[in-house]
């Protein structure tokens, strides 16, 4: 599958998916009608993550980590996560009694570059298989790639833009026009600073 690409796999048939970001966080999402979903973040170091570029295309470097998560798995089920093309296993993952499951997994060191795809597969509450596919393209260590520091990383998560952008302006106007009392008349915060230089107290 080519990078930017994405598919579920239901009862044997394929589905392509549109991908989705999530804003803030580098985080590509899919899911179905029926609740299957995954969401993958490619981890860069440090806390920080790549950014995904348009319509989902997403680069890294072989020594990167990838972040997935998924659900609409049969309770208590094993669900592999495997490298395409080459067929390479990263993980098994036991999905706990809601059907979710979660992982941090590593390609291998020498992964060639190009397009591959990190496919999740397992089987339903009927036992029927089911699984999910998104694209990924590897390329040289040397590559720049364009990470960011996701919002929850920096406290971020939930705030509104609008109202930390109205308290900044309060708190500039607040700290310039800081009064104060000073021989016998009024001075702004600035005007207290010129006067204070070079005084003893």
């Amino acid at each position: 599958m080519e990078a930017g690409g994405a598919a579920a796999v239901v009862d044997g048939e394929v589905i392509p998916l549109q991908i989705s970001t999530v804003p803030n966080s580098g985080e590509l999402f899919v899911e179905t009608d029926d609740g299957l979903s995954m969401r993958m973040v490619i981890q860069a170091g440090d806390g920080f993550v790549v950014v995904p570029g348009s319509s989902g295309v997403i680069k890294m470097h072989a020594s990167m980590s990838i972040t997935i998560t998924a659900t609409g798995f049969e309770p208590d089920s094993n669900v592999s996560v495997v490298m395409q093309p080459e067929g390479t296993k990263l993980a098994s993952i036991r999905a706990d009694r809601a059907g979710n499951v979660s992982a941090v997994v590593d390609p291998p060191a020498d992964t060639a570059q190009g397009a591959h795809s990190i496919a999740m597969s397992g089987v339903d509450a009927q036992g029927s298989p089911r699984g999910l596919v998104l694209g990924v393209e590897i390329v040289p260590d040397t590559e720049p790639i364009e990470v960011m520091l996701p919002a929850d990383k920096l406290g971020l998560a939930g705030i509104n833009p609008l109202g930390v952008f109205i308290s900044l302006i309060g708190l500039s106007i607040f700290g310039y026009y800081a009064i104060r009392r000073r021989g016998g008349h009024w001075t702004t915060g600035m005007e207290v600073f010129r006067l204070n230089v070079g005084t003893d107290r």
